[in-house]
């Protein structure tokens, strides 16, 4: 190899007439790092039903309040199919209750955002076509979205809470939750995770965030103590590569 070799990333769409977006994030010069296998807590985002190849793959169902008062409750629909399908008619019940307008065709691969306030979410992610609104709020503790095939068949049961196993960076910590393990089926609390990011990924797959610090975990702490103990917290790194805590 040259002594000089120049690395950059690039994004592409398959189409002309599509523009493709991305999103790189930890990148940056390195030295005296290890390299280790990273180690994925999610699956390829699919079905998580027998019962259609759609998926309810991201549930904003309780943002964190904005100075500027803007509302970013959403849902988000995945066709995982290789072939489009018109779902104009069905509809999403339970916890809100919204239906698609006639002729809404979600594609191969595709992703469309329900909103409670589809002004606010276009304005703040910059993503079109968002639909909605709807009346009814998410924020609760607890609830259920069902999607509603044109017989009113439910073809998914999606449910949501702010006690564990469900995770708690979802319930106003700014993040979204996400189909991380559709294998589960979407109604299994293990199905579900917090998203990588804050603001969630609405309109694309959830990102991989390989930061080394999301291995570091407070294992143990000792408090309230009586001389001669003394008070400590044990930090635990359980993943395959160095963390410099420094940072």
């Amino acid at each position: 190899m040259p002594g000089t070799v120049y690395l950059g990333m690039a994004v592409s769409s398959h189409s002309t007439e599509q523009a493709a977006q991305a999103q790189f994030i930890d990148f940056g010069e390195v030295t005296g790092g290890s390299i280790g296998q990273p180690e994925l807590t999610g699956e390829p985002l699919g079905p998580s039903s027998r019962r259609t190849g759609l998926v309810i793959s991201e549930i904003m169902y309780h943002p964190p309040s904005r100075m500027d008062g803007r509302q970013l409750e959403f849902v988000e629909l995945y066709n995982s199919q290789p072939f489009f399908e018109e779902i104009g008619g069905w509809r999403l019940s339970g916890a809100l209750d919204f239906t698609f307008p006639p002729g809404t065709v979600l594609p191969a691969g595709g992703f469309i955002l329900v909103a409670r306030v589809p002004a606010d979410v276009q304005a703040v992610y910059g993503i079109p076509n968002v639909l909605g609104g709807y009346t009814n709020v998410l924020q609760n503790s607890t609830g259920t979205i069902r999607l509603r095939n044109h017989a009113g068949a439910v073809l998914l049961e999606a449910r949501y809470n702010d006690n564990p196993p469900w995770p708690a960076a979802a319930d106003g910590a700014g993040h979204s939750l996400v189909l991380a393990r559709p294998f589960y089926g979407e109604g299994n609390p293990q199905a579900w995770a917090a998203s990588a990011l804050k603001g969630g990924s609405p309109g694309t797959v959830d990102a991989v965030h390989l930061s080394p610090f999301r291995h570091v975990v407070i294992n143990e702490f000792l408090a309230h103590t009586d001389d001669p103990q003394r008070d400590f917290v044990e930090l635990y790194n359980h993943g395959n590569a160095p963390v410099d805590m420094a940072e």
